[in-house]
């Protein structure tokens, strides 16, 4: 997460909120599009699902974020963190 704790108001999401993790799932157009596998300062690693080698891909964490908060990404998170959700 960043260390940069930004919200424009309580009902906004704010880009610094969104924190993906290994195992959440990102959709596009309802279809599985495919899963996070890890992480890195700076990136996040998807395999997709309609790839033969299932060889994880890096993306940079501002991009796909910036397609979250558009819509062109959706996604379903199967972990939290407890103690980002009493804060």
């Amino acid at each position: 997460m960043c260390s940069r704790r930004r919200h424009a108001n309580e009902n906004q999401i704010s880009f610094y909120d969104m924190v993906l993790k290994a195992g959440d799932k990102l959709f596009k157009d309802g279809v599985l599009y495919g899963e996070i596998a890890g992480e890195s300062e700076s990136l996040y690693f998807v395999v997709k699902t309609n790839s033969k080698d299932k060889m994880p891909i890096p993306y940079q964490k501002h991009s796909l974020r910036n397609s979250l908060l558009m819509g062109i990404l959706t996604m379903e998170c199967y972990s939290y963190d407890k103690e980002e959700i009493e804060n």
